[in-house]
């Protein structure tokens, strides 16, 4: 008879589990989650930090591009020449990519930028474009997956810290819209390649302006959304920026104005919140000014309309009154008897057609 063996003795000391160590993100208390040292990337754009892919909306394509290349050229020198700028003032290397936008305008756009860095050698040194690119003859699209491959190992030939791709080609359904598909292939296979280059990569597209933005596919691909809008109230060089999604702090939202020289974009800050509600109490107290205004004028125009009638009425009784003789068939009557002037007794009933036809 076979003696049975212990379960335990089959188990080797290897397979034992031995308690696990804490894993992270996890605080057992407040206090150990205030004290905790939070390791965060670099800060590239405000709501865009390194391993993060960031996808960009604008309702206009050359507005959006000459943004563009003045934040790429402030990031390359360090220097935060806008709002939206990241804050660190360490310089970063760009990779531009331009897909819509001819290379000689893009020349002179930069240049034009130049005068208002402060280290523009550090800037010419880190900063990569590629503009009216040609594989094999063929433009570039990174659509296809033979492009995409040649331009990765593009990018591990030379790093980035921060990679724009700016107005690229997409492809077009059958009613000839952009395809919503292809672009959220696009951004998946961009937060790939910033996983594996440790960079962010930032895609900038032109949609219009009435696009939904947050809770779609490409807003689910995407960690930031941005808008640049046109600002039709002010006219065509004025532009808004806003930040529908972020997995940091919500940036303000800025409204900016394009230079008269062509060197890139003046930003003013959107107004504060105190500032919103007194504008706003200003705007009903001038709200409330007006309805009395109007109601005033209302008032004198009904009191205008009856003294008019008043004196339309009183000639007629006058002449009647002050005659020398009556109307035949009619009493003289004076104008101080007109209020106690007795009411008929009785007024003769009218006759129907029925009871005329009898008569």
């Amino acid at each position: 008879m076979a003696t049975a063996i212990p379960a335990l003795a089959l188990c080797p000391a290897a397979d034992v589990i031995e308690p696990s160590p804490q894993p992270d993100g996890f605080y057992p208390s407040l206090k150990a989650f205030f004290t905790a040292a939070f390791n965060e990337a670099d800060e590239l754009l405000a709501g865009l930090h390194r391993r993060e892919v960031a996808l960009l909306l604008s309702d206009e394509a050359q507005g959006k591009t000459h943004l563009l290349l003045q934040l790429a050229l402030g990031l390359a020198a360090g220097q935060p020449v806008l709002p939206c700028s990241a804050k660190d003032r360490t310089p970063r290397r760009i990779l531009y990519v331009n897909g819509d936008a001819a290379a000689s305008r893009l020349c002179d756009e930069l240049q034009a930028m130049m005068p208002d860095i402060a280290d523009s050698t550090t800037a010419e040194n880190n900063f990569y474009i590629m503009a009216d690119m040609r594989l094999k003859g063929q433009p570039l699209n990174l659509h296809r997956e033979s492009h995409w491959q040649w331009f990765g190992s593009q990018l591990q030939t030379a790093p980035a810290d921060l990679v724009v791709l700016d107005g690229l080609p997409e492809p077009l359904t059958l009613t000839g819209r952009s395809s919503t598909a292809a672009r959220v292939q696009l951004l998946q296979k961009a937060r790939q390649l910033a996983a594996d280059n440790d960079c962010a990569v930032l895609v900038a597209v032109t949609a219009a302006r009435r696009q939904r933005l947050t809770g779609t596919a490409s807003a689910q691909a995407a960690d930031s959304i941005y808008q640049l809008t046109s600002d039709q109230r002010r006219g065509e060089k004025y532009r808004q920026w806003h930040c529908w999604q972020s997995r940091w702090r919500l940036p303000e939202a800025v409204e900016l104005q394009r230079q008269k020289s062509g060197r890139g974009y003046q930003l003013l800050q959107a107004k504060s919140a105190e500032e919103a509600d007194e504008a706003a109490a200003k705007d009903c107290e001038s709200f409330a000014e007006a309805v009395a205004s109007v109601l005033s004028y209302l008032q004198e125009q009904a009191q205008a309309s009856r003294a008019d009638l008043r004196q339309a009425a009183e000639p007629s009784v006058a002449v009647t009154a002050t005659a020398a003789d009556a109307p035949p068939g009619f009493t003289r009557l004076r104008l101080d008897d007109l209020g106690t002037a007795p009411a008929p007794a009785s007024l003769p009933r009218r006759q129907t057609k029925k009871s005329w036809r009898r008569r």
